[in-house]
């Protein structure tokens, strides 16, 4: 048998795109780590899809390019095994293709095993009849191999378990279930002599139906962590057993964080007949995580109904109704919210309004903070001429004349709203006049800056001159025509001052953070040395 080594290159690809390493799950991280490692790989899961795809198309390729009988057949067993538990008509599809290459060439492989290929796909698509008649024209004496006798057994073992899973009716289900379990142990005893991974995941669900979840878990662990980083698809398996063991004990959050890694590892590797990710969906659900078990149940549906399992489609159905209603009932309390929310944000503008009426009665205690600012004015010129005596003392006041500068304008807004807070009514023709205010205040701040400009300048008159040599020729920034310092300009004053803080640079200037960032980026892209020019601006000379 010829062997392709396709599927070992996408398993290699996907690993690649993962975020997270899978060596990382030796050590499960705690429930809700793992619920958003989920939640990104969903969203990622149509990328490990065109990975899957794109090895398939390549084997697809290969296989029309060839005529050697020996060499189709392999191609199409790995076809096959690429679309189990992907895409079941396309899997029989290449069953069907088997099939007739073995009808002319008999000894390229057993034709007992194509059968239980049949079989198991006609199982995941609900045909149980057609999945029990292929299993029963199988001759178990001609099964050689010791891993043909296993998946004969393992067929039936699945093809009971679900029947089990379907039946409604309580006892032809516990029938059902009975087979299951013989057809379980008889596939326990022939893993244990052939002592492969595969036996400690049928004895644990032994141990498990029996009901004794502990030892389950003891045994189920070791081998977990051995698999985890070696065999995700076999440690996915190992956690969804997990998971049922915990689940059975009452350990919710255990089972959660096994059921979430065994989600992850099918996403990743693109299977889509799963049961990991909607059962995780029902027990989020009846913790109220409406959101993630709608979104899960979503995504479940969509790959039952692709895969053409209907098994699973049936169990998310069953759910699927429920959680539709309580996310669009949460939707529309959302939305109720939102209309609330907007209606209070109405209000207080029409609020606003109407208070604004009451400004004009309060314009006398408006005109003293007036006069507080003028006063303050004055105060900070003669703060301004202490600056003048030495570089230290210059810079000291000058920070405390922007400081305190900065501290009445708001003071100076604080109060106006603080009057509005008073206002209960009052005439629209007072609102007019109140209005100046903000007209006094935006002439009181230009008067402000400017103050600075000639300020600052009189300390360092060659400052725009120094400034510039420091940028390229071609991006020197100059004032406009009436201005002293321009924006940016002004920044960079501020910063050889010592005021380094965009915070205080934004408090100070009334620009916006982002505004004060953008600023600073931008000239220190134009500087001829970008490295040093923070520092090329604090050797900016001031008047001796």
């Amino acid at each position: 048998m010829f062997n392709f080594p396709f599927l070992g290159k996408l398993f290699i690809l996907v690993v690649v795109m993962c975020s997270t390493s899978i060596s990382a799950w030796a050590d499960i991280p705690d429930k809700e780590i793992l619920l958003r490692q989920l939640d990104k790989t969903i969203d990622n899961a149509s990328q490990y899809d065109q990975v899957k795809e794109a090895a398939i198309e390549q084997t697809k390729n290969r296989l029309a390019l060839t005529t050697d009988p020996a060499i189709q057949y392999a191609l199409c067993d790995s076809l096959f095994e690429a679309y189990k538990k992907y895409q079941t008509d396309s899997a029989l599809v290449y069953v069907d293709r088997k099939e007739a290459l073995l009808a002319i060439h008999p000894q390229l492989a057993s034709i007992e095993t194509v059968k239980m290929n049949r079989a198991e796909e006609f199982a995941v698509k609900g045909l149980y009849h057609e999945a029990l008649m292929t299993l029963n024209h199988i001759d178990r004496d001609s099964l050689d191999t010791h891993e043909e006798q296993i998946g004969y057994y393992h067929q039936y073992r699945s093809l009971y378990g679900y029947m089990a899973d379907y039946c409604p009716i309580p006892r032809e289900k516990q029938f059902y279930l009975d087979l299951t379990n013989a057809y379980r142990d008889t596939l326990t005893a022939l893993h244990k002599t052939a002592n492969n991974a595969a036996y400690f995941l049928t004895n644990t669900e032994i141990l498990i139906i029996q009901g004794d979840n502990k030892q389950a878990i003891e045994n189920l662990l070791p081998i977990f962590t051995e698999h985890a980083e070696s065999d995700p698809r076999y440690a996915g398996l190992l956690a969804y057993n997990l998971a049922w063991a915990y689940g059975n004990l009452g350990d919710t959050e255990n089972q959660i964080r096994y059921l979430a890694f065994s989600a992850i590892q099918d996403i990743r590797l693109s299977i889509k007949e799963y049961a990991a990710l909607p059962r995780l969906a029902q027990i989020l659900f009846a913790q109220g995580d409406i959101d993630r078990a709608y979104n899960y149940l979503n995504l479940s549906m969509r790959d039952a109904t692709f895969s053409g399992a209907r098994l699973r489609t049936v169990e998310v159905s069953e759910t699927y109704p429920i959680v539709n209603e309580a996310y669009k009932l949460k939707a529309d309390s959302n939305r109720q919210t939102m209309n609330l929310l907007l209606g209070m944000f109405v209000g207080m503008i029409l609020l606003l309004i109407g208070v604004s009426l009451y400004i004009y009665k309060n314009m006398l205690r408006l005109r003293k903070a007036q006069q507080a600012l003028a006063k303050a004015y004055d105060q900070l010129q003669l703060a301004n001429d202490e600056i003048s005596r030495s570089d230290r003392i210059k810079q000291q006041y000058l920070t405390h004349y922007l400081g305190l500068c900065g501290t009445y304008l708001d003071k100076l807004e604080n109060y106006r709203r603080s009057l509005a807070n008073l206002a209960i009514a009052s005439k629209i023709n007072e609102l007019f006049k109140a209005i100046k205010s903000e007209r006094f205040i935006e002439e009181e701040r230009i008067k402000f800056y400017r103050s600075f400009d000639e300020t600052f300048l009189d300390l360092f008159p060659h400052f725009v001159d120094e400034f510039n040599a420091l940028l390229r020729e071609n991006e020197r920034i100059y004032p406009k025509p009436g201005e002293l310092l321009s924006p940016e300009l002004r920044i960079f004053a501020l910063i050889r001052l010592g005021i380094t803080d965009n915070n205080k640079i934004a408090l100070f200037l009334r620009y916006s953070l982002n505004t004060i960032y953008i600023y600073r980026s931008k000239v220190r892209n134009k500087a001829i040395n970008k490295a040093t020019f923070d520092q090329d601006i604090m050797n900016i000379k001031q008047l001796s």
